[in-house]
């Protein structure tokens, strides 16, 4: 029958012991202040799985005293179960703590199976006789927990960009693997490249300097790309249609399934990798921006086919986010991309949309936003307002409205997930071609660049051109 606790000890416990023992002679003795604890520790180790007590017979087995100081030493020296029996059977001064001989230390095993048998409730209870005495101790006023006791080290690593590309590499390989094996007319049709990405990966950790480490990344993107490719071909031969019968077609929908999950991630990664290694663009710069003028949640779409700015999967994505929200309100710039952009936003949710606006305000009585903007050629100023849909819309000038800046102002940052659907890709991008700069409107440019006499020549004037593209801004 096991005991709550054993004061018969062998004499070895009487040997004197070295002077380091002393921290642990002092938290037995907290423990045997508190020995209660022990009772409850012992309902838990003396019920079946089914909740019931057990029957009084059989083998006594460790005390419910040696359970809760194995236990305590577990966690203090963070140790495993295996570690944890060879460390007290090593130690004299464990053994003493632990009231075992160095023959009756238990497996690791048994170690296991008592002390994950100790709920949560007997663990609370020790907590509060722990804090309990501190307090009668004057250690502690038991006002303020602390958070921090409870950081272990895991093998979590920090996702870094080379690790997460390695990392779409392996899993995707693996499963490519796994298709050649119950495929055979699939074999040989992919290349392994997790070898080459673990050396870039190593590669890429030892090499100091971000200008050295550019052409290391561009080889991994690209051998990541190469693997995601084959994941899209190997999901294209495993349709339906590809299938020669029930059950090959079977095993490819399971396989369909696992890459639909993976490839979107392995696109994502390689392409916010691309963006901040080898563009250096920051996307986690972007929301305290925002924030520090006036945004009080700021809401982040990242995904690869949403790279390049397309109209489709734009509209799509800004319309399910609208009605989710459901705003009062939803402005745009009156740029090119706005232009574009807002008109589709504004068919698709059924309201009404006010292009061009140079000002906004809200009607105090009604709470409805007025919108001005030039009608008749610019001859009036006229003001429209949306009283029966919603969101009220409007495109506004850029330029038009002051910028203000609230340095201490913070939000929230809401991470938004979206696939990509096939009536996205109803139009794709072949070829990006710069446009030429010509000339504008000088009343529209936000900078101009002038030069006078000051130039000494005509050919000097090519410098104020230079200047101005330098500066995104137009001579005049």
């Amino acid at each position: 029958m096991r005991l709550v606790s054993q004061r018969q000890r062998s004499l070895a416990f009487y040997q004197s012991l070295p002077s380091y023992t002393q921290e642990w002679e002092m938290i037995g003795s907290i423990l045997e202040a508190n020995a209660p604890v022990s009772v409850l520790v012992w309902n838990d180790l003396n019920r079946g799985p089914d909740g019931r007590p057990k029957k009084s017979t059989g083998a006594k087995g460790m005390t419910a005293e040696q359970v809760v100081r194995f236990a305590v030493v577990k966690m203090k020296e963070r140790l495993s179960y295996r570690d944890l029996q060879s460390r007290v059977a090593d130690s004299i001064c464990l053994r003493a703590f632990c009231l075992v001989d160095y023959e009756d230390v238990p497996s690791f095993t048994t170690l296991q199976e008592n002390i994950k048998r100790i709920g949560p409730a007997a663990w609370e209870a020790i907590n509060c006789a722990v804090v309990r005495y501190a307090c009668a101790q004057g250690v502690e006023d038991g006002e303020r927990v602390r958070i921090d006791t409870t950081a272990v080290k895991t093998n979590v690593h920090h996702p870094t960009d080379s690790h997460q590309l390695w990392d779409s590499n392996r899993v995707l390989a693996r499963i490519l693997r796994r298709i050649e094996g119950d495929f055979e007319r699939l074999r040989g049709a992919f290349h392994d490249h997790r070898r080459a990405t673990k050396q870039l990966f190593y590669r890429i950790h030892n090499t100091r300097g971000e200008d050295n480490k550019k052409p290391l990344y561009k080889r991994l993107i690209g051998y990541t790309e190469k693997t995601v490719g084959y994941a899209r071909a190997a999901r294209e031969a495993l349709q339906p249609e590809q299938c020669a019968s029930l059950e090959e077609m079977l095993t490819a929908a399971g396989y369909v399934s696992e890459l639909e999950g993976f490839i979107p991630l392995a696109e994502q990664v390689v392409d916010q990798s691309r963006r901040r290694v080898l563009l250096g663009e920051r996307v986690k710069e972007l929301p305290p921006l925002l924030m520090r003028h006036g945004a009080d949640r700021v809401y982040i779409v990242d995904a690869a086919h949403l790279r390049r700015y397309r109209t489709l999967p734009y509209a799509r994505i800004i319309s399910e986010l609208i009605v989710a929200c459901k705003p009062e309100m939803v402005l745009f710039g009156a740029t090119t991309m706005g232009r574009d952009l807002a008109p589709r936003i504004a068919n698709r949710l059924g309201t009404g949309l006010t292009a061009d606006c140079t000002g906004l305000e809200i009607a105090p009585d009604s709470g409805l936003l007025l919108q001005t903007r030039p009608a008749f050629g610019g001859n009036i100023m006229a003001t429209i307002a949306c009283p029966d849909h919603r969101p009220q819309m409007a495109t506004v000038r850029p330029g038009v409205m002051q910028s203000i800046c609230f340095p201490e102002h913070t939000g929230e940052v809401v991470h938004i997930a979206v696939k990509e659907k096939r009536e996205d890709n109803l139009v794709s991008i072949l070829k990006t071609i710069p446009k030429k700069r010509s000339a504008v409107d000088l009343e529209k440019a936000q900078i101009v660049v002038s030069g006078g006499r000051g130039l000494g020549a005509a050919e000097n004037f090519k410098l104020i051109k230079r200047l101005a593209d330098c500066l995104g801004a137009e001579v005049g």
